[in-house]
């Protein structure tokens, strides 16, 4: 991309939801909201501004949410996530549920559901499904409450982004993807329970435990 925006005489138009991406390649960014011009300027301005339409707080109202890829087959209405405790603030090393209310209105025979996890910046960093643990939920129509559970969640301390989807398990096609519409606030774990593990997202985003040991060398 560098090399072909760098003939002279020619603009390349980069078109992503990939926000580092974006800042790096791009000297200007157009943020399009309903069609319009929302933003025209500089790159990190127009990411700050694309980002801050996630909504903070244990749950989000996406009946109405722009960003969304949909067949019209089905619609996540709502999604919620709290720290398997019904408790909104989720601690390192805690655990992590998340619910999708989901209106079908056709059949969809084992749909398979999910949720991507981003960093701040948008970048994915996972992206958990249904058909990983075999969840098979059969013909599925009108209204469904889907539940993930995520035990001993290991990201670094800070904010994530969260998009739950919806695809066809035959076809691999989206039913519903209302992007990054969620924020998910990590907070750091007390010391006495894991150590003064100062994780530093310059670093890392997930934690990986190990063990470590010194010996003399023979």
């Amino acid at each position: 991309m560098n090399n072909v925006a760098t003939v002279d005489g020619r603009t390349v138009v980069f078109v992503s939801h990939n926000m580092a991406v974006v800042q790096h390649l791009c000297q200007r960014a157009i943020l399009l909201k309903g069609g319009k011009i929302a933003y025209d300027g500089v790159p990190d301005a127009a990411i700050s501004q694309h980002l801050s339409d996630a909504v903070s707080g244990g749950r989000v109202d996406l009946e109405g949410w722009p960003d969304r890829i949909t067949s019209g087959e089905a619609r996540i209405t709502a999604m919620e996530w709290d720290d398997g405790h019904n408790g909104t603030s989720i601690m390192f090393g805690g655990d992590l549920r998340i619910i999708m209310h989901i209106h079908f209105k056709t059949s969809v025979t084992n749909p398979i559901f999910g949720v991507i996890i981003h960093d701040a910046t948008g970048v994915p960093i996972s992206n958990a499904q249904s058909i990983h643990v075999g969840l098979q939920p059969g013909t599925v129509f009108d209204q469904l409450v889907v539940e993930a559970y995520f035990p001993k969640l290991t990201l670094y301390p800070g904010r994530y982004l969260l998009s739950p989807w919806i695809t066809d398990s035959a076809l691999r096609r989206d039913i519903d993807f209302p992007r990054m519409c969620s924020v998910l606030d990590v907070h750091p774990a007390p010391a006495a329970e894991w150590g003064d593990l100062k994780l530093n997202q310059e670093w890392g985003k997930v934690h990986i435990p190990s063990q470590w040991g010194v010996r003399r060398a023979c």
